[in-house]
């Protein structure tokens, strides 16, 4: 008998087997079924998971009740009304837990397609909240285009400040033209604008603060 197969007769006899996740995105967590067939993991408690998923299996065929797919229409007609709300595909996958691509592939797939059960419901868990509707609704940029060029006065460059405010420095640049932000962004670049210049922490604070991203001053 082979380590294997010892420990799967007999989860306690040690993890000779443990294998921890390599995937980058996933992360999956031992003492899960996940875990014990995505990542090949023997240990002890990814045994114990992964038989207590087969039995739940086996009763709910037996009582009929075993649906792993289910159609993907309802589900991407929820992700439409997310997506209506403000939310955008790969923050609606991160809010589900699963891959940016898996749920591409749900939204545009075919008609017909299916879908797991248990996928499905990770997605139709994220409500539709007023609080979403109301981040991404929109608001006048005068005061936002403002704060960033007070940002950029004080030394601090576009890239300083699109690193501080974990968007791409293209981004930042089209909002510094735009005459309607979203309530989100208007509210993080106030807030930005607060920490940097109203606690005097300008570019050429650094030195004293090495948390604060290195300014470049743009050349004329």
């Amino acid at each position: 008998m082979t380590n294997r197969q010892q420990q799967a007769a007999d989860p306690a006899a040690g993890d000779v087997q443990q294998h921890h996740c390599e995937h980058p995105r996933a992360q999956h967590q031992h003492g899960t079924d996940r875990a014990y067939r995505a990542d090949d993991c023997r240990c002890a408690a990814c045994i114990h998971a992964h038989r207590a998923t087969a039995r739940r299996r086996t009763r709910a065929k037996a009582l009929g009740l075993w649906q792993p797919y289910q159609p993907a229409e309802p589900v991407r007609r929820h992700v439409e009304r997310l997506r209506a709300a403000g939310l955008g595909i790969d923050q609606i996958a991160l809010l589900a837990g699963i891959a940016g691509s898996s749920l591409r592939f749900i939204v545009y797939g075919r008609p017909s397609d299916q879908i797991k059960t248990s996928t499905a419901a990770k997605i139709l868990s994220i409500p539709v909240t007023d609080q979403i509707r109301a981040r991404r609704s929109t608001t006048d940029a005068a005061i936002t285009r403002l704060h960033l060029r007070d940002l950029l006065a004080a030394g601090w460059t576009y890239p300083d400040l699109a690193t501080q405010l974990g968007r791409s420095t293209a981004n930042l640049r089209r909002t510094a033209k735009r005459s309607t932000v979203t309530v989100s962004t208007a509210t993080a670049i106030a807030a930005l604008h607060r920490q940097l210049l109203r606690s005097n922490k300008t570019a050429g604070s650094r030195a004293s603060d090495p948390t604060l991203p290195a300014p470049h001053r743009m050349s004329a």
